[in-house]
């Protein structure tokens, strides 16, 4: 016989005071209505037994008040019969939380799930309250719209034993903060639409999809708090809009196989200033880099040929003021390809040289003077031959070489540089002197 305990203080594990709490033991499915009877007014439920699909339509149609539900002691079977009020459903899958079991259910914060749960059903807890979500080990599908707008959730953890993730899934979980996928997992994409418009989302391990081969369009679009995004290694296909207007990332680290950028997959990544393309890279399609208002330095090093390009790939970028790394062997190609003629063409060799200068070089000297008068800089030093002397950005790219030997004078034009600030090498004295100009 089913047996109902009414009682004051909360079961183990919760934490709201106060509330109107129900012990519900040896349910069976379909039974969940009869044990409870006709006060439908419990905060919190504990229910332990067997449930149907008709269980959680009674749940979301008649129990609307609960905010604390734990069915850890449930097992879930398959469900086949007339059509459910609420959900509409006429069937439901054993071990399968049903499609729309909480749907809408704006006062329920937490629910404990059992441990033989294999899937989470469409829409299961669409536009709920839920605020934490731990899903079990042995959950191997999450279904579409599972989580679509719970507005307060905050942090999911996902298990390894995860095959497949639903289109949409998070999509527009404004306060989510926090996923976690655990080490193992086999999901083989990140849906359309997986986490966009997840406004708060700041910690996302995406790169423990070792088996995920695209980032799926629109899946990442408008997470404006993520700052810190790597690519897992297997993706190939940044999917169209996939990281549409991230406003917040600084750092973009991408695998050694991605091939494919669809449109706009990376527009409006307003804060990456470095960035570094694999070799496999072959295509960008239409804006698929826009406004990247930070960007400076375009390391393409890597590619041994030049990718196809769509319409306005860099679309809003000043691409004369970002250098464009390029192997030494393609620096020709690259200064007659469309959209890439645009950028400030350097070397890898020339590249690598910088830096090293800058490295071993950088000190000072009171001999050595450095002055601008209109478009040319001076370079005069009052003991010591010059031998060459070099101009460096603040990114450490040599934008100027001359070479005087044992001159004491040198001449630099700087028509075509933009303002800043730039460091003066000269080989001989091995000195560097910084000079600022408009």
């Amino acid at each position: 016989m089913n047996r109902i305990a009414i009682f004051s203080s909360l079961f183990a594990g919760l934490t709201v005071c106060n509330a109107y709490a129900a012990d519900v033991t040896g349910v069976r499915a379909g039974g969940l209505a009869d044990a409870v009877g006709a006060d439908t007014t419990a905060q919190v439920l504990k229910v332990t037994g067997v449930l149907d699909a008709s269980d959680f339509a009674f749940i979301a149609d008649r129990m609307s008040h609960i905010s604390q539900l734990d069915i850890s002691g449930c097992s879930i079977v398959a469900y086949s019969g007339k059509e459910l009020p609420f959900s509409g459903l006429r069937s439901s899958a054993q071990a399968q939380l049903p499609s729309y079991s909480f749907v809408g259910m704006k006062n329920l914060e937490s629910v404990v799930l059992p441990q033989t749960l294999t899937t989470i059903g469409t829409g299961a807890f669409s536009g709920s309250g839920i605020r934490s979500v731990l899903v079990p080990d042995g959950v191997v599908a999450i279904a579409d719209y599972a989580f679509l707008r719970c507005e307060g959730l905050e942090s999911v953890e996902l298990p390894a034993s995860l095959e497949q993730l639903g289109l949409r899934t998070f999509a527009n979980c404004t306060s989510l903060r926090r996923v976690v996928f655990a080490p193992g997992n086999s999901l083989d994409r990140l849906p359309a639409g997986a986490f966009e418009g997840c406004t708060s989302l700041q910690e996302l391990n995406v790169d423990a999809l070792a088996q995920c081969t695209e980032i799926g369009p629109w899946s990442l679009a408008h997470c404006h708090s993520l700052t810190e995004v790597v690519i897992p290694s297997a993706v190939k296909t940044l999917g169209r809009g996939a990281m549409l207007e991230d406003g917040a990332v600084e750092n973009l680290a991408l695998s050694h196989g991605v091939e494919t950028f669809d449109e706009y997959s990376l527009a409006g990544l307003r804060q990456v200033a470095t960035f570094s393309l694999p070799a496999s890279v072959t295509f960008f399609a239409s804006g698929a880099m826009a406004d990247w208002d930070a960007l400076s330095d375009f390391n393409v090093s890597a590619l041994t040929g030049i990718p196809e390009l769509g319409d306005g790939v860099w679309r809003g970028i000043d691409s004369g003021a970002v250098t464009l790394v390029v192997a030494d062997d393609l620096a020709e190609r690259f200064s007659e390809a469309s959209q890439w003629q645009d950028f400030r063409i350097v070397r890898h060799s020339d590249y690598i040289a910088s830096t090293t200068d800058i490295d071993s070089k950088l000190a000072d000297s009171p001999y050595i003077t450095v002055s601008v008068d209109g478009n040319v800089l001076y370079v005069r030093s009052e003991l010591a031959e010059l031998g060459t002397v070099s101009m460096f950005n603040t990114s450490g790219v040599r934008v100027a070489l001359t070479d005087v030997g044992a001159g004491k004078y040198a001449e630099i034009d700087i028509s075509s540089m933009p303002g800043g600030a730039y460091l003066v090498v000269t080989s001989s004295s091995g000195v560097a002197k910084i000079v600022l100009f408009k």
